[in-house]
């Protein structure tokens, strides 16, 4: 939905259940969500959370910022994460470095979609190579 605003997302994150073990958000297309909403949920993402898959492909008002502070608060019971940023140009190696290091130790499954980001390169895949969990 076109119209679903950071207001939104965050009366539905503080509204998850504290039990929930999935969750997935499909938000594609939708430039109305900014980092502020990515940030905001999540803070609430409940910590007994196991999957997460997030789809915000052609958001183009998420940023590195936004990647960093969703890393911050991945819950550590996550074991399996997939994330579709395809066509955003605004996350660098930066972002990708810092969403590296966040990455649980227990993760098991990894999905990562930046198709059409050309700011990517050897740095950020070498940080994300340094950050994988060993048993991933």
């Amino acid at each position: 939905n076109e119209s679903f605003t950071d207001g939104g997302l965050i009366a539905l994150a503080q509204g998850l259940p504290s039990t929930l073990s999935s969750l997935s958000l499909c938000f594609s297309a939708n430039n109305r969500l900014t980092d502020t909403g990515l940030f905001l949920l999540a803070r609430w993402i409940p910590r007994t959370l196991e999957s997460l898959s997030l789809s915000h492909r052609g958001n183009t008002n998420f940023t590195d910022h936004g990647l960093t502070v969703l890393a911050r608060w991945l819950p550590g019971t996550l074991t399996r994460l997939m994330l579709d940023f395809r066509c955003n140009l605004n996350f660098t190696d930066n972002g990708l470095a810092a969403l590296a290091q966040g990455l649980p130790a227990g993760l098991q499954t990894l999905a990562l979609d930046f198709e059409c980001n050309e700011n990517f390169t050897d740095v950020g895949l070498s940080a994300l190579e340094h950050w994988l969990p060993r048993d991933l």
